[in-house]
This record gives C-alpha cells, structure tokens and sequence, in this order.
C-alpha cells in the first residue's frame, strides 16, 4: 500500500512542478505534457489532482460558446500541435466519436467527411497516418485525447478493444510508455 500511495504522491508533485513551470514559463510542449496526464487519468479511471483538475478547467475556459469543430481546433491549438496538424487532429477526434458511437469505421470515415466537405480518402489518410520516427497513429492518438477530453468519456472493455484494434497496441500499454518517457525527462524536477 506504501508503495501506491507513494506512486500517487510522485505523480501529483509531478503534475504540480509541470504547472509552475508553464506558470512561469508557457510553452507547448508542457501545455500538451499535462493535458496528456489530465487524459490518462480519465483513461486510467485515477483520481485527478485538484490542481490539475483547476489548470486544465482555466486553460480551457473559453471554450463554451463555441462550434463542435471550432471548439476541437480551439483544443487542439492550446496543447501545442503544429498549425499543419490541426484540421487532421480534428477530423480524427470527429472519426473517434463515430466509430466508439458503434459504427464501421468506412462508415466514421464517411459521416467525418461530410462534416468537413472533404473525400472519404482524406479522412482515412488522416486517421490511419503513421508517425515516420515511431511508426506510431500519433494524430489518431491525439484525436483520441482530445474526443476523450471533450466528451467526458470513459473507454469501455469494448471500447478498449477497438482502440487497440486501431491503434495496434493497447492504450493501456501506451500510456505507461508515456509515463516512463515523462518521468524520465522531468527527473530533475
């Protein structure tokens, strides 16, 4: 038990040095790094810290009155993508809703292109694109995130199985290699 309290202990300070340090110094790449934890923790089912919870609800605060498409893009913009990921960013969180909503994925890709005027072929190019470093869906990945923060959502057993399906590796896998990768680059914190 001293020992999961202890990993929980870790992860806040964690989460708190990460936010004094976009405090003090924004940048995007921790803007992403908490919003990244803030989204393992909904798919983890963990307990948010109070002071992640209270950044990302004032990092986001201005997102209310806005469009389902602007508001993704909004969300996207604040966690650092390059401006040329952007409109494939959203039109992978818009193809995530379809296909964890229940349908096909021909047919998510189809709906996604008819709410961005554009060919169902962008949209599969988008979705299935693989990072060059890592061979990694990276912008399916990010879609993920951000439908996940947006809705609220919380992955179903069925839910998990078709992101593995897609993802061709199960989150929960993923999101312990982030862990691994976070602790080791802010080590010195």
């Amino acid at each position: 038990m001293t020992n999961s309290k202890n990993k929980i202990y870790d992860e806040i300070y964690l989460e708190i040095e990460l936010i004094k340090l976009m405090t003090a110094n924004p940048s995007d790449e921790v803007a992403s790094e908490l919003f990244n934890l803030f989204v393992k923790h909904k798919i983890k089912r963990t307990k948010i810290s109070l002071e992640l919870e209270d950044y990302i609800n004032n990092f986001f605060l201005d997102l209310d009155n806005r469009s389902l498409v602007e508001k993704t893009l909004a969300v996207i913009k604040k966690i650092g993508r390059p401006s040329y990921e952007h409109k494939h960013i959203a039109m992978n969180v818009l193809t995530w809703e379809s296909v964890l909503s229940g349908l096909e994925i021909s047919e998510a890709y189809k709906e996604t292109a008819k709410i961005f005027n554009t060919n169902y072929e962008k949209i599969r190019q988008a979705f299935e694109r693989k990072n060059h470093d890592f061979g990694r869906k990276e912008l399916c990945r990010i879609g993920l995130d951000v439908f996940i923060f947006m809705n609220n959502y919380s992955l179903s057993s069925k839910d998990e199985k078709n992101v593995e399906l897609i993802l061709n590796e199960p989150i929960l896998e993923q999101i312990h290699k982030d862990e691994i990768h976070l602790k080791n680059k802010y080590k010195d914190l």
